[in-house]
Formats: structure tokens, C-alpha cells, sequence
């Protein structure tokens, strides 16, 4: 589950956009945090980004893999490889893991 300094600095330059952008490691990877809200993993060089029932169908639609824990699935889902390529779908992406990240928050 390990995550390199240099995964963790393209990630800071390609999420720069995020006002309150926190990298914190954790079990080898890392939390991705605007703020205190966290909105994405980076686990063993690939960003996870939040996914919920309101936002699952577009992971699917594409194929991208959850993040597993001991075998079981997170709501944690791979992001797209366009968004490391362009800024655009970056913030996309990240707008969907944003929304679904408040909406478990509020329900918490």
C-alpha cells in the first residue's frame, strides 16, 4: 500500500485547483483532504477518489476498479487516467468525489 514522494507531488500539482488541499499519509498511502474533508486515497501509485450511490454508475460506466480492504470493496473508486492529463476532467472528477464526500459527512 505504499505511495511514493514523487506520486504525492504530481498529485499536489494535478489537484492544486482544491482550496484547501491536505495530503496526510496514513498506512502507507495517503488521505486527500480539501480541508477536513477527505475525498480521496492514494494507494500503491493510484488516486481513489470518493464514490457513492449518486456518482457509482460513472466509475462503472468506465471500468474503474474499488479499492479493496482485505478483499472487501471500498466506496473508494480508481480515477480515470485523463484526469492526471487534463485539468478539466480533473476538476470534474473531483467535484463528484467532493459531492459524495459531503453527503457521507452529512449523514454521519
Amino acid at each position: 500500500m505504499a505511495v511514493s514522494a514523487s506520486f504525492l507531488g504530481a498529485l499536489r500539482d494535478v489537484l492544486a485547483f482544491v482550496p484547501d488541499l491536505r495530503i496526510k499519509k496514513m498506512f502507507g498511502g495517503a488521505g486527500v483532504y480539501d480541508g477536513d474533508l477527505i475525498f480521496a486515497l492514494a494507494v500503491n501509485e493510484a488516486l481513489y477518489l470518493k464514490a457513492d450511490e449518486q456518482t457509482e454508475r460513472q466509475f462503472d460506466d468506465l471500468g474503474l476498479a474499488a479499492f479493496e480492504v482485505r478483499g472487501r470493496a471500498t466506496r473508494y473508486r480508481r480515477a480515470p487516467e485523463e484526469v492526471w492529463e487534463d485539468p478539466d476532467v480533473a476538476r470534474e472528477w473531483v467535484a463528484l468525489a467532493l459531492a459524495a464526500a459531503r453527503r457521507a459527512a452529512a449523514s454521519n
